[in-house]
């Protein structure tokens, strides 16, 4: 006799998030025959796409494989709100020690979203877009500068004035934020797919 059916539910979640690829250990010339233009100081941004799927067999009592009263706040509260408008390198921790392409931070929202208890967590695809908007691309900049102002007059009782707008204009957005027709087509700027096999928690 066969066993309960399984089926897979697929929710896509969106966050913006700028990062730098870039290896202290590695030389300035190595890190950019590697990362191409990614490499840049200054970074880049992007909108990206998070797919998360689960699997399992479907409750009888409520119909459903997982509550998406569930899923949902723990996607948000485990990824979106750890990643959204922030610069990975500096502002979450694996990334402080690891490069942040797109197929690191796969790895990364695995790591955070494998033990969800209600069903098997089956896949997972990072896609990272271009381009990220000016409004949005203003807030990171100015959640930046303005962490940089703070330290700035707590240091020295200097005040910082920014435009923010210097960055967002046509001519000057950073590497990477201005519009394009593809995606891009160098290390760790593809969408990334993380088939999970095995390492599921115990049920």
């Amino acid at each position: 006799m066969s066993g309960p059916l399984k089926l897979s539910l697929t929710r896509r979640y969106r966050f913006a998030a700028s990062h730098r690829l870039h290896r202290p250990e590695f030389s300035e010339r190595e890190n950019e025959r590697i990362y191409g233009k990614c490499s840049n100081p200054h970074g880049h941004g992007h909108n990206y796409s998070l797919e998360v799927t689960v699997s399992g067999a479907v409750d009888p009592a409520t119909g459903m494989v997982a509550n998406l009263g569930d899923l949902d706040p723990f996607v948000e509260r485990e990824v979106v709100e750890a990643f959204d408008y922030k610069y990975l390198n500096e502002e979450v921790p694996r990334f402080m020690s690891e490069v942040p392409t797109a197929e690191n931070i796969c790895r990364e929202i695995y790591r955070r979203l494998k033990t969800f208890p209600a069903a098997l967590l089956g896949r997972i695809v990072v896609i990272p877009y271009y381009p990220l908007s000016d409004s949005m691309l203003g807030r990171i900049i100015r959640l930046q500068m303005d962490r940089i102002a703070a330290r700035i007059s707590r240091n020295h009782g200097v005040t910082l004035r920014y435009d923010v707008s210097m960055w967002c204009s046509s001519g000057t957005r950073p590497m990477g934020s201005q519009p394009r027709t593809e995606p891009p087509k160098r290390a760790g700027a593809g969408f990334a797919r993380c088939p999970v096999r095995g390492d599921h928690p115990k049920h």
